[in-house]
């Protein structure tokens, strides 16, 4: 054959084979979970010799979380608050209470924490200043605990005298503050008028007073304490004698009050005055009799020298004369005792029992 006829049969065999279709195949190891999605094709070489393309796809999907900010709690086993003692923790009660032995910092509590710490605390204001409302101590500044509480107190002695130089309301003492200051005030009742029973304005000196111990006459006193005699008192407060309970006066024959002789009208009027205290005062109705054996107003007659005790002694007292009550008689007698013991017992011998009118 001619070499020309031999290339063209060569021609003709292979324009007659059919080129094999390309193989596709998927291979799932190459997707990646990286989040991307990747394409590949790949050429082989059949048995025939010829190319043969092979394409090999590998898909992934995005599984990527989104970011946050949100902070999660320390649930280490070490962590503060949870009850147990770990590391460098002084304390851990397992709560976030700040009034308790142990703070949320797991740090013990104390006085100067900031913290009022329940039952044994009273206050606690962070500081070391003693002088406003919570102390060192933690206690409360009050009146009385010698400190004094800036812009509250102007004094505090740490006692509740009221005699000494700061008053038991944390005030400092004054003339006019009704107390008396042992080393700096004769007196103070807070008025200070200078007057009957008061105190002079500057509390140098007291003013005759009812209960004094002494009788101030020209004041209205008769007695200041009491006069030690028989059914008879002291007015507490006017110092003036009460015979409200005297049961008799005596006035037979010369020792009549009334200057006529013997018990009658201006004997009872008397009477009525000193029983009552009022020198306007008179009886209306009274009673003459024999004496009792009680105390009463004796003979009025200075000149009887016959009234005497079994110890021949005159126990009659002069208690006049007594102007505040309309009676200046002087003397005037009054007798402890029985008087029918010494003035005997006559039918007519003292006015007893009268009503008095008091205008």
């Amino acid at each position: 054959m001619s070499r020309l006829s031999w290339l063209a049969s060569l021609i003709l065999i292979v324009g007659c084979t059919s080129p094999a279709d390309p193989e596709t195949t998927y291979d799932s190891s190459d997707a990646e979970s990286d989040g991307s999605t990747t394409d590949s094709t790949s050429t082989t070489t059949t048995t025939t010799g010829l190319p043969t393309t092979s394409t090999t796809f590998a898909t992934s999907s995005s599984t990527e979380e989104p970011e946050t900010d949100t902070e999660t709690a320390d649930t280490s086993p070490e962590a503060c608050g949870n009850g147990v003692l770990d590391g460098d923790e002084l304390c851990d009660d397992g709560n976030d209470l700040n009034t308790d032995d142990c703070l949320n910092d797991c740090t013990p509590a104390s006085c100067g924490d900031g913290f009022v710490h329940e039952e044994l605390e009273e206050c606690d204001d962070q500081n070391m200043d003693p002088h406003d409302a919570c102390l060192n101590d933690c206690t409360n500044n009050v009146c009385g605990d010698g400190i004094i509480h800036d812009g509250v107190e102007v004094c505090d002695d740490a006692n509740s005298s009221n005699t000494d130089y700061c008053l038991n309301d944390c005030t400092v003492w004054s003339c006019g503050d009704g107390f008396v200051n042992s080393e700096a005030e004769a007196c103070d009742d807070g008025v200070n008028s200078g007057l009957y029973g008061s105190c002079t304005s500057d509390c140098s000196a007291t003013m005759p007073a009812c209960g004094d111990g002494i009788i101030d006459p020209d004041w209205g006193e008769n007695c200041d304490g009491d006069p030690g005699l028989d059914d008879v008192v002291c007015d507490p407060v006017l110092c003036q004698l009460d015979f409200s309970n005297v049961k008799q006066l005596f006035c037979r024959g010369y020792c009549t009050w009334d200057n006529t002789w013997g018990c009658g009208q201006g004997d009872a009027d008397l009477f009525c005055r000193l029983l009552t205290k009022n020198k306007n005062s008179y009886a209306t109705d009274f009673d003459v009799v024999p004496a009792l054996e009680e105390p009463g107003f004796a003979c009025a007659d200075p000149n009887n020298n016959s009234i005497v005790d079994m110890q021949g002694i005159d126990p009659r007292v002069d208690i006049g004369p007594l102007p505040e009550y309309g009676v200046t008689l002087d003397p005037l007698y009054f007798q402890s005792g029985s008087i029918a013991e010494t003035h005997g017992a006559a039918s007519s011998d003292v006015i007893t029992n009268p009503v008095c009118a008091n205008p």
